[in-house]
């Protein structure tokens, strides 16, 4: 395993055949828009529910991902960072993907709760 971005995933060598998930190798929390839709939660109600119970997720996108720029924006009371610009031949290496799959660029930003504003002493 190498860690890429913070996130410990397969080395690309090593990828043929090997289920790799990000969540599951990496041992972060993520975000994917798949399960968003198996769950019938909006991105900023399922960003919240794992931050209330200690686990910062992280968004996985794909760039060409055509509300992307929403659902960033549903994201603005929270921290977003975007930690990974991943062109398509890594982007295969964080999913099961099929052998005659290119991959696509995706995106990955961290979710966290924004700091608590600092306030001056009288």
């Amino acid at each position: 395993m190498v860690e890429e971005h913070g996130v410990r995933c397969w080395p690309r060598r090593r990828a043929a055949g090997i289920a790799e998930n990000i969540e599951y190798y990496g041992g972060i929390h993520a975000l994917y828009l798949t399960d968003l839709t198996r769950w019938r939660l909006g991105v900023r109600d399922a960003a919240a529910l794992f931050l209330h119970s200690g686990m910062p997720p992280y968004l996985f996108v794909p760039f060409t991902q055509p509300d992307r720029e929403q659902m960033l924006a549903q994201l603005a009371e929270f921290q977003v960072e975007q930690v990974a610009d991943i062109p398509p031949p890594r982007a295969i290496g964080y999913f099961v993907a099929a052998p005659f799959h290119s991959g696509v660029r995706m995106l990955l930003y961290r979710i966290a709760p924004r700091p608590a504003p600092q306030t001056v002493a009288p």
